[in-house]
């Protein structure tokens, strides 16, 4: 994880998204999730070093698996497009396991297990166009 700015950082190392979070006075917002797993779990761990409490909101920019399969592993307060959650409920568990052996054909049996469980974060907050997110200032 780098700091790309003031209370600005960002993870690209990883398979799938590039992901980000903000530091805010009401905590972490984090941009997209990663897409194993083990990563979602390590994010968190690295964004808590810098960042204390517990993640106040997810942004996902994109409905793919790579930008969301892993946000409930995350934080339960997801922000997202309007048209993100229809796209979510036609997505399960199953299907997300289909996708990551797709990405990965060689995937361990290990985090099929894990991805197999996963259910998406359905966002508590939608918008069609602009969106304006007031949270105290660091």
């Amino acid at each position: 994880m780098i700091e790309i700015g003031d209370g600005i950082y960002c993870e690209t190392g990883w398979e799938g998204a590039n992901v980000g979070a903000l530091k805010t006075g009401e905590g972490a917002v984090l941009i997209d999730s990663p897409m194993l797993p083990r990563d979602a779990l390590r994010w968190r761990e690295q964004v808590s070093e810098v960042i204390s409490g517990p993640p106040v909101l997810l942004i996902n920019t994109d409905y793919h698996f790579d930008h969301v399969m892993t946000d409930s592993l995350l934080c339960e307060r997801v922000v997202a497009h309007a048209l993100v959650e229809p796209a979510f409920s036609a997505q399960d568990g199953e299907v997300y396991v289909q996708m990551a052996q797709g990405f990965f054909p060689e995937i361990d049996e290990v985090s099929k297990q894990e991805i197999s469980r996963l259910r998406p974060g359905y966002p508590i907050i939608t918008f069609s166009e602009n969106l304006v997110l007031n949270l105290a200032p660091d």
